[in-house]
């Protein structure tokens, strides 16, 4: 990740996977601070190294999730622990709530990136890559 300065803001490039926009069916649990009901989802775009996600309620930042994304065209699911890296509210839709996977096993991880990567040509893979910032502290 690449730090640099724009109008006083530090900034860093978050991207390490391209994102396909899918809405493929997940279960979810709130872990930690507070141990939640299970929740059925569908993603709103996916990455092998997190998913973004549509809820009704919003879900504090830092807290940990138990998730399970069902793949439809590795016709299998995938089960990993997820970390709340935002919660933005949506006007009428409630909020969108960005996961980072955490304990994702390697073969799961190589399987959903070549999954979406088939999507994508390389130039698409490589300007995903590089244009999503934050700001960062």
């Amino acid at each position: 990740m690449f730090p640099f300065r724009l109008k006083g803001f530090k900034c860093e490039n978050t991207r390490q996977y391209p994102r396909l926009p899918a809405a493929w069916p997940m279960k979810c649990r709130v872990v930690e601070p507070r141990p939640g009901a299970e929740v059925l989802l569908s993603t709103e775009d996916v990455s092998a190294g997190g998913t973004a996600v549509l809820v009704r309620d919003p879900i504090p930042a830092g807290s940990r999730l138990a998730v399970e994304i069902h793949v439809p065209p590795l016709n299998r699911t995938i089960s990993t622990g997820a970390e709340v890296v935002r919660c933005l509210p949506k006007p009428r839709e409630g909020f969108e709530v960005g996961l980072r996977f955490r304990e994702i096993s390697a073969q799961d991880r190589e399987d959903l990136e070549g999954v979406i990567e088939q999507f994508f040509s390389p130039s698409e893979r490589t300007r995903q890559r590089g244009i999503y910032w934050r700001q960062i502290n």
